[in-house]
Parts: structure tokens; sequence; C-alpha cells
């Protein structure tokens, strides 16, 4: 209620996700989504573009915007608008899979003035939304940054899902009140399990890691 939109990472996902990496690399990388979706925000503000999207729309996606999706991708070679699309969207850390639930998207693209994107690549741009629906409000817009070459980049943000931000082994316990409630007319939020959850007596877990070479 605090915040207009709020980005989710999902931590608990590194150990399956990525089994084979050390434990500061693993956290390092959650932090660098983080990041990831800062330096997003912070480019489409500060730098011109030439089809241009600025502060006002990043305002316009995340005014009231629930769970946001911030990321951004890259793609070169053939269909290199879509694959860098897909590439904004490939985290695991994030709710991205849910991106079609969403009623705001802005995307940004750059590419370099020598090989700018094309009319025909715009129709991948096209495609794209079109998958997200009539209902759906987008905003794109086109920067150049040479040092890109051939390839692509895309900065996402998505908002206005109705995404769940409880955690995954609350959600059965959500599913089951609802249904309970139903019964009653009652409306059981998430709020709800989440507030029955904190006062439940939980064991007290500590823990920590410190390198000793």
């Amino acid at each position: 209620e605090y915040v207009d939109a709020m980005l989710v990472i999902h931590n608990e996902r590194l150990c399956t996700c990525y089994p084979d990496f050390t434990l500061s690399n693993a956290f390092a990388y959650a932090d660098n989504v983080l990041t990831n979706a800062a330096r997003s925000i912070v480019e489409i503000i500060t730098v011109e573009g030439h089809i241009n999207v600025d502060f006002a729309d990043v305002c316009t996606i995340m005014r009231d915007g629930g769970v946001a999706i911030m990321n951004y991708g890259y793609g070169e070679g053939e269909n290199r608008v879509t694959a860098a699309i897909q590439d904004a969207l490939n985290s695991p850390l994030l709710n991205n899979n849910d991106i079609h639930k969403s009623k705001k998207i802005l995307l940004n693209f750059y590419c370099s003035e020598t090989k700018p994107v094309l009319m025909s690549e715009v129709k991948e741009i096209n495609a794209f939304m079109e998958q997200m629906g009539d209902d759906i409000e987008v905003i794109w817009g086109v920067t150049f940054d040479d040092t890109l070459d051939e390839k692509v980049k895309v900065t996402l943000l998505a908002t206005g899902s109705e995404m769940s931000v409880v955690p995954e082994d609350l959600r059965e316990e959500l599913r089951r009140k609802r249904e309970q409630a139903k019964a009653t007319g009652e409306i059981y939020t998430e709020e709800k399990v989440l507030d029955n959850a904190s006062e439940s007596p939980q064991p007290k877990i500590t823990w920590g890691a410190k390198q000793d070479d």
C-alpha cells in the first residue's frame, strides 16, 4: 500500500536454478537482477531517444503498478528484436512468465545508427504487443547506441499484473483458505495469509557464511 510498484526477486530459486553456483556468486547474481532493474529506469530517464520515452512515461507505467517486471535483454542475427525481448523475459528470479497478465508495458529499444531497427523488424514489436491483448497499454521507443554494432537491446518494464507475492510454501494455504471462505462469503486475501504466517510460531534460524582463505 506504500509503493506504486514492487519488484519481487525470488532468492529461494537460486538453489534450484543455479545449484552449481558458489554462495557468493549466487547472491551476486540476485543483486545483479536488482541492479539491472535500476539501470533500466535510469537509462530511460536520462538518455534522449530517437523515438523518445522519458520520466513521464515511466510514471505512467509504474503508477499504481503492483508487482513489476524490470529487465533488459540483447538480440542479434535473424529476428534480433524478438530475441532481445525473450532475453529480457528470461530471468528465473522474476515472475516474467506472467507478463501476459500485465496491464501496462514499456519497451525501449537500443540500436546503432549504422544498423538501425528496420521497418520489417517493427513487425516483430507489433507481433509481441498483439500477444498482450487489446486492453493493455503499451509505450515503446528507440534510442541509438553505437556501441551495440549489430545487436539490439531492449529495456522492458511491465506492471499491473495480478501476480502473487505470497511465497510458494504458503500458496497452497492461500488456495485452501479461499475455498473455505467461499461458504461464508468471506474474501480471503494474500495479506491475511502473510499476517497469519508472521503471527505463527516459527523456529528462529540465523545463519551466515564467512570466507577463510
